[in-house]
């Protein structure tokens, strides 16, 4: 189970790396999430 200090917002996530040779994916990804998750989704 998840605990509190193992949370991180969408706008942490998008900032990481993918690091495991998907990246095309991963930055494929990250457009659409710019593109259509609401304002103020990174925090």
């Amino acid at each position: 189970m998840a605990t509190p200090a193992e949370f991180v917002t969408l706008g942490e996530l998008f900032l990481r790396s993918c690091g495991n040779g998907d990246e095309e994916v991963f930055e494929k990804s990250k457009l659409l999430m710019e593109d259509t998750l609401p304002n103020g989704w990174r925090s």
